[in-house]
């Protein structure tokens, strides 16, 4: 199934939705719900350069993100507003994807891991081909 990224909402911000979702229905649910976002975050080391990080080292898998941090994922961003989430859902129930991301869009802009939705998928990709070129000068 395929869903879209609310509008305006950055990809870390669907990132994160998805992954916080996914990480609750882990069996470190109990721990999670017990720590309040920040601390979670702090805890498990979760920045917005990180998930930047991780996206660009599946620049050649098309943004295909299958684990983070032990979480099962299987996330094709992609053709990013549209997230392939058809393995994320088989793996957590029919919808789970479209709901973490619509429950995520009520939180606080202000309180999201990307605060304001600031970083943008166009960047991301600036960005890639930046490192990808670099990479082809090097050899």
């Amino acid at each position: 199934m395929t869903v879209t990224a609310p509008q305006n909402m950055s990809f870390i911000n669907a990132f994160y939705a998805l992954y916080d979702d996914a990480s609750y229905k882990k069996e470190n649910g109990i721990v999670r719900a017990a720590l309040s976002e920040e601390a979670y975050n702090t805890a498990f080391g979760l920045t917005t350069k990180k998930v930047i990080e991780l996206f660009l080292q599946n620049i050649k898998c098309n943004f295909y993100i299958s684990r983070s941090a032990s979480i099962d994922l299987r996330l094709g961003f992609g053709n990013f507003p549209q997230i392939d989430a058809s393995l994320y859902d088989k793996t957590y129930g029919e919808g789970a994807a479209e709901r973490a991301l619509d429950y995520y869009n009520h939180t606080s802009s202000s309180c999201r891991l990307d605060a304001y939705d600031m970083i943008q998928w166009s960047s991301l990709l600036d960005l890639a081909k930046q490192r990808e070129a670099e990479q082809t000068s090097k050899v």
